[in-house]
């Protein structure tokens, strides 16, 4: 089963990247062939000049050497044609099959990307690379190399018999150690990988909070930290390159100790006359060839163990993971969505946080969700934005039941987290990020409605000016209005928000809670999540929840009066 899904995985790479260069790949082994073909008849030229120098034949020296000369012009012109097919086919499919991993993590449901570390992916784009220069090595190489494999052993069996069978003893003993090689390198590739990633999570997630680090004065803790992961990846590559290192140097005696018996056996042959001293160069030169090839065999044979490890990893991100394929996507507009007696949990073990919840978000107000921590109000904006699966109940769309009729309405919807996600682009990239037809005059105009133009005016390089890495060159509430008017200036439906007025003050929470006013009255559907309740428009519909599920919902200004809880949770804030 193992082997087959190995085999699987290996055809699905070979069929999805490499195919597609098949001419390349076709005049890459056209011109490994003529090289191989030179390289053959190269050591019979050098032995036919070494006997002709022992016969005092000038005239067919010049001729045999210039005869060489030619040919290894040519072969160097061919090997330079290789060579460059070789690097662009290489560069073009790592890029590619780079890409589609990242394509696919970033399309896959957020429940499978929310369990990855930043450490593995790192190490998966490594890996891609690593794959595919193998495979192309294989395909590329591994026709040519047997050819030239079964040549090299009829040159060496018509120049001499026994010195050719000789070296065919070496060869099941080769391929018998090689198998052992291989199994044992592997067990000590999957331990190097898992520490390799552990390495990279630790050393990105110090990055991250290197901030926070240098605020609490515990640099040396964390340098002490990652010396220690430092020190348990390098004490593994340590382990992995000494047996490897060990089993080479076993390999290198055992060919170095019949390379000597060898010797003896030739120098025999050449005192009875049965071979010239040309033609032994000739042949050792080739007994050379068919050691490089029985070692590049050997390499291959050894780099398939980590290389199908490295193929296994990668293979899921090589195709889409969105459970969402095959869906229609829906082409009315959204008038509203329901949620009907919604179950939801993040993990199997784990209590259920959305509890028997109802909710009809609809076009007609300004939806908000407000409740005391844990209540569940940011899930309930993931599952209507469909990061997250329902455990039971039902999520229509203007009275579409969304699973059953298997339609896909997240084209129409933008959703604004709390975690706000900006690249160290200018103002005007990060705010065109996801629609680059936007105009500078529109981006514009959103800022004054957001009162940032004035701010961003007084900046060095005005719209123009570098954000810094994650807009660390912003505070959290001006982070907050760049979010904000990012989402509006996009054309959606749905509109979602997570808590963007936590870092702002009164006045900008005010002017936001009017812009999303002005959404609902152009005849968007919004919804947002939100903890000051007291700066929550008194027309807008609030759904109150505790314990995972709506308690009390209505128009805010009656439902101050009405919901005796809602009324509890307004006097403790």
């Amino acid at each position: 089963m193992i082997v087959n899904k190995e085999r699987k995985i290996m055809q699905f790479i070979v069929k999805k990247y490499v195919t597609k260069c098949k001419q390349r790949i076709i005049s890459f082994i056209f011109f490994q062939g003529i090289c191989n073909i030179i390289e053959l008849i190269v050591p019979i030229l050098y032995g036919m000049i070494i006997d002709e120098c022992i016969n005092n034949k000038l005239n067919s020296i010049v001729i045999l050497a210039l005869t060489t000369i030619l040919l290894l012009v040519f072969l160097t012109t061919c090997n330079k044609i290789k060579s460059r097919i070789d690097i662009d086919i290489n560069i073009a499919l790592a890029r590619e099959i780079k890409e589609d991993i990242i394509n696919n993590i970033l399309e896959s449901d957020v429940s499978i990307v929310s369990s990855l570390q930043s450490g593995e992916i790192f190490s998966w784009i490594e890996d891609s690379e690593r794959v595919i220069s193998y495979i192309l090595n294989f395909y590329n190489n591994i026709f040519n190399q047997i050819i030239i494999f079964i040549a090299v052993l009829i040159v060496m069996c018509n120049i001499s018999l026994p010195l050719a069978f000789m070296q065919l003893i070496i060869i099941p003993l080769t391929i018998i150690y090689t198998n052992k090689y291989g199994h044992v390198m592997q067990k000590y590739e999957k331990l190097l990988i898992l520490e390799k990633e552990k390495y990279y999570n630790n050393l990105l997630e110090i990055l991250r909070g290197i901030k926070e680090i240098k605020g609490l004065q515990k640099t040396s803790n964390i340098v002490d930290l990652l010396k220690g992961n430092t020190k348990k990846f390098a004490e593994q590559e340590k382990k992995r390159s000494l047996v490897s290192m060990n089993l080479q140097l076993l390999y290198s005696f055992f060919t170095s100790f019949f390379q000597t018996v060898f010797l003896v056996l030739s120098c025999v042959l050449i005192i009875e006359g049965y071979i010239t001293i040309g033609m032994y160069y000739s042949f050792n030169t080739y007994a050379y060839k068919l050691t490089v090839l029985l070692n590049t065999f050997m390499d291959i044979k050894v780099e398939y163990k980590s290389i199908i490890l490295s193929a296994i990893r990668i293979y899921p991100y090589l195709v889409n993971n969105n459970s969402k394929n095959g869906y229609m996507k829906l082409t009315e507009t959204i008038e509203k969505i329901t949620l009907k007696d919604i179950y939801f949990k993040y993990d199997e073990k784990d209590n259920m946080i959305i509890k028997n919840l109802n909710a009809n978000f609809t076009k007609e107000h300004l939806n908000v969700i407000v409740g005391p921590n844990g209540s569940g109000k940011s899930t309930i904006l993931n599952i209507l934005v469909d990061y997250y699966r329902k455990e039971k109940g039902y999520k229509y769309i203007n009275d579409i039941d969304v699973d059953k009729e298997k339609v896909s309405y997240i084209n129409q919807v933008v959703y604004v987290r709390q975690d706000m996600f900006f690249l160290n682009f200018s103002i005007l990239d990060n705010l065109r990020l996801f629609d680059t037809s936007i105009s500078e005059s529109e981006i514009i105009k959103v800022c004054k409605k957001l009162d940032m133009h004035n701010y961003i005016m007084t900046l060095p390089e005005q719209y123009n000016t570098l954000m810094g890495e994650g807009g660390e060159d912003f505070s959290g509430g001006q982070l907050e209005l760049l979010s904000i008017a990012r989402s509006i200036l996009q054309v959606f439906s749905v509109y979602l928000f997570d808590e963007i007025t936590s870092n702002l003050d009164f006045y900008h929470q005010k002017l936001v809670w009017h812009i999303l006013n002005e959404l609902v009255e152009s005849g968007k559907l919004v919804v947002v999540v939100c903890h000051d309740v007291m700066n929550i428009p008194e027309d807008a519909y609030v759904f109150f929840m505790k314990d995972g599920c709506v308690v009390s919902q209505g128009i805010n200004k009656s439902l101050v009066g009405t919901s005796k809880m809602y009324q509890d949770f307004i006097g403790g804030i």
